[in-house]
């Protein structure tokens, strides 16, 4: 079978590079045929959040430009080839209306692919209505597509276990948090509970990768140590941590997200307190491979949990990291994805044959 895939960015985007770029060794092993093309020019993926490229929210009017002509660019050559694919895949790209309408007559297998709530901030309805099948990282997302298209498949985001190592755990503590500076709406709620755990723990670490700046988190300026993120770091970050954490706020973006981070700590063996919100609810076995907090209370009380029983750390680092392995890994969700692109790339040959009367 031969796949057309249409990322929104290069591998530093996140959702491309787990829902697009590792999936790609795999599905060649199974000999498919894969050419992928970016819908944003590796300069822009580095330099512009995919939220905000999805929104158009991005103020820099170069960057503006450059987004419009490369997206251009990429539109146009993505309906040059479509005809000689069996399946065009969409990763996270709203395209015009018009793209949608031609992208029809000469390729009607068409699957869209989402992993965030993106409908908040731009309508996404034509592209789920004109796609052939849709592909979403959670229920929550799944129960919204369903309103527009008949065919709505759930994929989890999955993790590549063979590209961690299991973390163990040494007798000094590091609680971290890793993800990107919009995060910070997260974790300032937590200010308090971080300086109540480093007064009750005076050699407890805390460091956050993927925000540059303090802002809002100024109050744990002497207490937090903030690390920018790059793809080649992010690796040397887990091994340094000991605990996760997963805070989000109950509202729909959050809802919409698909645990990534979760995983991440749970391939490399690290436990991990998490906000029940959308898809943490599932990922987490509270008390099992972590815990759950809802309220500072219970923020505190879970991870000085885990701050003060390395025993514990370690026996719920193993359970997440084989979880991760028997649930989320890309080896459990591979054949997933076939059958998606299977069936959706028969849908129209059948539709053919039942016109045809055979």
């Amino acid at each position: 079978m031969r796949v057309l895939f249409l990322a929104i960015g290069d591998r530093s985007v996140a959702s491309s590079r787990v829902r697009v770029y590792s999936y790609l060794p795999y599905l060649r092993k199974q000999n498919f045929k894969i050419f992928v093309m970016r819908y944003t020019s590796s300069w822009q993926s580095r330099k512009i959040l995919a939220k905000e490229i999805l929104a158009k929210e991005n103020k820099n009017l170069i960057a503006k430009v450059v987004n419009r002509i490369y997206g251009t660019g990429a539109a146009l050559v993505l309906l040059i080839l479509a005809p000689f694919f069996d399946v065009v895949y969409i990763q996270k790209v709203a395209l015009f209306k018009s793209t949608i309408m031609l992208l029809k007559v000469l390729n009607k297998n068409i699957i869209f692919d989402f992993d965030d709530a993106v409908f908040i901030y731009q309508d996404i309805t034509y592209m789920l209505r004109k796609a052939a099948g849709v592909v979403v990282s959670n229920r929550h997302l799944k129960k919204y597509a369903s309103s527009y298209n008949k065919n709505v498949y759930e994929l989890i985001s999955p993790i590549e276990i063979s590209a961690y190592s299991f973390r163990g755990d040494d007798n000094s503590v590091t609680l971290g948090w890793i993800g990107s500076p919009a995060g910070v709406r997260y974790l300032s709620p937590l200010i308090l509970v971080f300086k109540s755990l480093k007064e009750k723990f005076q050699k407890l670490n805390i460091e956050f990768m993927g925000i540059n700046r303090y802002g809002q988190l100024e109050p744990l300026s002497d207490i937090v140590k903030l690390t920018e993120w790059s793809l080649e770091g992010e690796r040397r970050f887990l091994e340094g941590i000991n605990i996760g954490i997963m805070p989000l706020m109950d509202d729909e973006w959050s809802k919409g997200k698909g645990g990534y981070k979760i995983l991440q700590y749970m391939a490399m063996g690290i436990p991990c307190v998490a906000s029940p919100v959308g898809v943490n609810k599932e990922i987490i076995k509270d008390g099992t491979n972590g815990f759950l907090a809802t309220t500072q209370d219970e923020w505190v009380e879970k991870l000085s949990s885990l701050i003060g029983d390395r025993a514990l750390r370690l026996r719920m680092g193993r359970e997440g990291r084989e979880i991760a392995r028997e649930r989320y890994s890309y080896e459990k969700n591979l054949s997933k994805l076939i059958s998606i692109l299977e069936e959706t790339g028969c849908q129209s040959k059948n539709s053919e044959r039942a016109k045809n009367g055979n």
